[in-house]
């Protein structure tokens, strides 16, 4: 009987270690969504800056900035950043059941 109670708690155990290892897991990617869309907020920020700067460019100046090239630049780093946030979680791996019994 002693066993056979060892046995459950060591299975509960697993069971238990492997759903905080699952919330864990998934806390840290909700944490870093949150961080790249912050990025995301903040490219669109520069983008608003970039078209400021824009319209205020010296347009006799020898050596122009190219606004064109930064804003292509900006957008390919928003929509890839974007790309990552948006794609499908993957559905966690299947876990093979414990033995629970270590005893012979």
């Amino acid at each position: 009987m002693k066993c056979m109670n060892q046995k459950k708690w060591l299975s509960a155990a697993g069971v238990c270690f492997l759903c905080l290892w699952s919330v864990l897991g998934q806390a840290q990617e909700d944490l870093e969504r949150k961080y790249l869309a912050l990025l995301v907020n903040e490219i669109t920020a520069i983008e608003m800056v970039l078209h400021k700067a824009e319209e205020n460019k010296n347009k006799d100046a020898r050596v122009t900035f190219q606004y064109e090239w930064l804003r292509a630049d900006l957008l390919k780093m928003k929509s890839g950043i974007q790309g990552h946030i948006n794609a499908p979680r993957t559905m966690p791996r299947k876990v093979a059941p414990l033995q629970g019994d270590y005893r012979q």
